[in-house]
């Protein structure tokens, strides 16, 4: 599913961190995730961040853990504030992110 990889969701962390004017010291005060691990999460180099994270983050930043994970804004208008919304990359992938093209079944 396109949006999905660990970079794609981590620029999505950073940036609605950054349209609160949040550094990761404030972000990881809002959470209870440590400076550290938020690091890797907004870098993406991790292979997935942790559900119980990915909850905290949503409740934080105000929005969905679908947006979080997939990059699907759906009812996000009504949940943050205006200026906030604005700062959001569109939905779905982010330009320089490729998408892999679906594995072909080996004939048997």
């Amino acid at each position: 599913m396109p949006g999905m990889t660990p970079v794609e969701q981590g620029r999505r962390i950073l940036g609605l961190r950054k349209a609160y004017g949040w550094n990761n010291r404030k972000l990881s005060a809002q959470t209870g995730i440590p400076e550290g691990i938020l690091s890797t999460y907004t870098t993406g180099k991790v292979v997935s961040i942790h559900p119980r994270d990915i909850v905290r983050l949503a409740i934080a930043l105000g929005v969905t853990c679908d947006y979080l994970l997939y990059g699907n804004r759906m009812h996000l208008a009504a949940m943050v504030p205006p200026a906030i919304f604005r700062a959001l990359p569109p939905e779905g992938p982010l330009p320089e992110a490729s998408v892999p093209e679906p594995r072909q079944a080996a004939p048997r």
